[in-house]
């Protein structure tokens, strides 16, 4: 007879969603069973963002340096490449010992392994590395199973040989250098930021992309500024459809064969680095026997507050799912927010509350940089379903502006949006150098549901970046019509 284990709350996987929630959990009841398929090795989502960040950083110092002459500095600016790969192990290693301390506090009792699946809305099977089986029965279940990356068709026929020469965001930094050239599957946000690092740090880069996605940005004009602006740094293929891919063994290279609006072309690169899209890790965990409704395709319907799934009557369900699994707010920050929500829901069920949910951010770091903030362009046409019923307000960084000319930055685009009537600040996106920064200031205006008007009477100083964001709101204000304009113009060199 299969052995049954009862607890208060299950929580299936043990990334960084899921280890929030556990902690959270763990405030209101000590009958917790944590469940992974694998606790020794994490590759999940979250991770694959650390090496990331460590490429740009010293794609970023490595820029500084190159452009050392522009200060009256002479520096050697020589790359090496076997060296920086090592650096960024060596800290990716940290964040990973960090990772199995926190998971080493657990106690054993709490931790089981084995790849899980519904029988039943509270009964959870178990399949273990040895074939057996256990079954789990939960009066609570969080769902915190991450993300798994996707292959694109046009890499499914390669052989086992041939797919060595395919990377993810795990296998390229164990490369022993970086290679001469790399063909990226994908322009979402990472793929953005490791193609121009690594473009800065002497590898051909080529980017190929089926969709019109370019980043995190919606807003078209942002967009258009920021995609041709970046074409001048690397070689991007937009809206391109690759039709084969194959592996020229005398020349030990990729061969990507893509369709041009032309004409058939071709490429050869050393590697390719897949990051075509990420996907929920639901497909094991047979749904339909947990009596939750489900989308048309297959991903449970939440309350995004309480992080609670929809049953099947439409009440609210006992499961909980959150970070990548809900395929929501994919990024670090939220996955924890949404573990200590979901955590505490579950650990006090049935007394639930709804959890505060900041005002969405996202950042990505290319140069310049790009961000969003609260309801980006496409989330405001879906809200008003017109853009008349919101103002917008733009500004371009360019080299007259003191700051941009001084430190021999990029040049950038900002585009504001407030609520016609109300003169309520709704949301941003931006690619301007040091994005990050403004991106901070905007969420924490509109978090605060600042006007655009008392944005506009905070102080700014000269010379700052800070200060194309003045102008940008200067322009919205414009738009808003809501009495006098204020006397305020920019101050350039």
């Amino acid at each position: 007879m299969m052995p049954l284990k009862c607890v208060d709350v299950a929580i299936i996987g043990a990334g960084s969603a899921g280890l929030s929630a556990y902690q959270a959990a763990a405030r209101f009841t000590d009958q917790i069973a944590l469940i992974d398929a694998c606790f020794s090795h994490k590759s999940n989502a979250s991770h694959a963002y650390i090496p990331t960040k460590l490429l740009v950083a010293a794609s970023e110092v490595a820029t500084c340096i190159t452009h050392h002459d522009r200060f009256g500095l002479q520096l050697d600016s020589q790359v090496h490449t076997q060296e920086v790969l090592s650096h960024i192990r060596q800290q990716n290693a940290l964040v990973k010992t960090s990772w199995q301390q926190n998971l080493a506090e657990i106690p054993d009792t709490h931790k089981i392994q084995g790849q899980a699946h519904f029988a039943d809305p509270h009964t959870l099977i178990l399949t273990q590395a040895n074939g057996h089986s256990q079954a789990i029965y939960a009066q609570r279940i969080v769902i915190a199973t991450g993300a798994h990356l996707l292959w694109p068709a046009s890499l499914a026929h390669l052989s086992q040989q041939q797919a060595s020469k395919i990377l993810d965001t795990h296998t390229l930094f164990d490369l022993p250098h970086l290679p001469k050239s790399l063909a990226i599957i994908g322009a979402d946000t990472q793929a953005l930021e490791i193609a121009q690092a690594l473009q800065v740090l002497g590898v051909k880069v080529e980017v190929f992309t089926e969709k019109q996605q370019f980043g995190l940005l919606t807003d078209p004009w942002i967009r258009a500024q920021a995609q041709a602006y970046l074409q001048t740094k690397l070689t991007l293929h937009t809206q391109t459809k690759i039709h084969h891919v194959g592996y020229d063994a005398q020349e030990n290279q990729v061969t990507i064969h893509y369709q041009t609006p032309n004409a058939l072309q071709s490429t050869q690169v050393d590697y390719v680095l897949n990051l075509f899209a990420y996907q929920a890790n639901l497909q094991h965990l047979a749904l339909e026997n947990a009596h939750i409704r489900l989308d048309d395709q297959g991903f449970p319907r939440f309350n995004q507050y309480t992080l609670q799934c929809i049953s099947q009557d439409n009440s609210a369900s006992h499961i909980f799912i959150i970070g990548d699994a809900n395929q929501d707010r994919l990024h670090l920050h939220e996955a924890l927010d949404e573990g200590c929500i979901a955590g505490e829901n579950a650990g006090r069920y049935p007394k639930v509350q709804a959890g505060q949910r900041r005002c969405p951010l996202a950042i990505g770091f290319t140069q310049p940089s790009m961000a969003k903030i609260g309801l980006g362009y496409a989330d405001l046409l879906e809200r008003y379903r017109d853009e008349h019923k919101f103002a917008l307000g733009q500004a371009q960084c360019t080299h007259l502006d003191a700051r941009v000319h001084m430190m021999h930055l990029q040049v950038g685009w900002i585009r504001l949006y407030a609520e016609q009537g109300s003169g309520l600040f709704l949301g941003a996106e931006l690619c301007t150098p040091r994005a990050e920064h403004l991106a901070h200031l905007l969420a924490w205006a509109c978090q605060q549901r600042m006007s655009a008007q008392q944005m506009l009477a905070m102080p700014f100083y000269h010379p700052v970046l800070e200060e194309t964001l003045r102008c940008a709101l200067i322009d919205l204000n414009a738009q808003l019509k809501l009495g006098p304009v204020p006397d305020y113009t920019c101050m350039h060199l």
